[in-house]
């Protein structure tokens, strides 16, 4: 799960913060990524990991289980910190798994926006909140 974060985080993370600023006006922050799961066995692991990584928040939205986790220790690339993952319950029949979103607080932003990155297989996510306040909800 680590590895997975670490490479979105070096190699798309930046990508996003392009990708809005090319087209909306807004500073936009880092806030989390987004991870999910073939299925239950998979999603169990993947809390068992964050537990290892950082501490752990449940959370039921839109009928989902979330799962938030603070990281212990934030991790770096450029001007980026990352210091929250989104680990979100298996969709029966949805295939997408690993890291499929990155996610962006933007201050003010009253929609979420959705840009793909370069090759398809991240969504960038633009939102008014950050996941230190989401994970409160």
């Amino acid at each position: 799960m680590k590895g997975q974060f670490m490479a979105a985080l070096h190699n798309l993370a930046q990508d996003g913060v392009n990708a809005f600023k090319a087209q909306h006006p807004g500073e936009p922050r880092l806030s989390h990524i987004c991870f999910k799961f073939p299925d239950d066995a998979a999603f169990r692991q993947g809390i068992a990991n964050a537990e290892k990584l950082g501490g752990v928040t449940h959370r039921s939205f839109g009928g989902k289980e979330i799962i938030w986790c603070k990281l212990h220790e934030p991790a770096l690339a450029g001007s980026l910190t990352l210091e929250w993952l989104e680990l979100v319950e298996p969709e029966m029949g949805q295939t997408p798994h690993g890291v499929t979103a990155i996610a962006y607080a933007v201050p003010g932003l009253d929609s979420v926006v959705k840009i793909p990155s370069a090759d398809g297989t991240v969504t960038f996510r633009f939102q008014g909140r950050h996941a230190a306040e989401l994970a409160t909800l």
